[in-house]
């Protein structure tokens, strides 16, 4: 290969290094896919403040709380006292939100949870089995569905005990000012989690 043919070559290959460095911090790193994995690195380094950034667990709570009180109501449609029930949900929530994401920040900023040093009281596993999400294997994020400041991403899950029958949880995110996303809410929650078994 003569001089002016590598120099060619070396040429080529800048112009794509650079072209994908280019795409990954202008376009990739403003993605709600590249938060989620923020949130994720945020988790396992218990780093808080970053994970804080990305999850708002108190909306997500709040939302999830919000869904199972639907569920609850359609129950209860014919109920004299529904009415009463609603105003003493609103009452008592902001004090379930608030024990419920300490619990959430405290996990995620002890160290010990990922050694399993700490013991279990099995509330965690049993809301999982409740809610039919125990035993879910993650397989990938799909493709983002965005409308301006709000997007929704799809994780796809597969469930063994279901012959590997894939479960998508949809996570709805609010774009941040630096272009970086924070997950709101699960927007499929009464869907994919069973109330039903949740409730009773």
């Amino acid at each position: 290969m003569n001089k002016n043919k590598l120099t060619k070559v070396l040429i080529g290959i800048a112009v794509i290094v650079i072209a994908v460095i280019g795409w990954y911090f202008l376009y990739f790193t403003k993605t709600p896919a590249y938060s989620l994995n923020l949130a994720k690195e945020a988790y396992t380094s218990h780093n808080l403040q970053q994970f804080k950034k990305h999850v708002d667990v108190d909306s997500i709570i709040g939302s999830a709380l919000d869904d199972a009180f639907e569920v609850q109501m359609e129950k209860e449609k014919n109920n004299p006292f529904a009415a009463l029930g609603k105003g003493l949900f609103e009452s008592f929530k902001p004090a379930i939100v608030k024990q419920l994401s300490a619990e959430v920040y405290k996990i995620v900023a002890t160290e010990e949870t990922d050694a399993g040093d700490k013991k279990s009281d099995g509330t965690s596993e049993a809301l999982q089995e409740a809610s039919g999400v125990k035993g879910l294997e993650f397989k990938t994020i799909g493709s983002s569905d965005i409308d301006g400041d709000v997007a929704i991403v799809p994780l796809v899950f597969t469930d063994p005990k279901q012959d590997g029958k894939e479960v998508i949880i949809k996570l709805e995110m609010q774009r941040l000012e630096d272009k970086t996303w924070k997950v709101t809410r699960i927007a499929n929650l009464k869907e994919v989690a069973n109330f039903e078994k949740l409730l009773n």
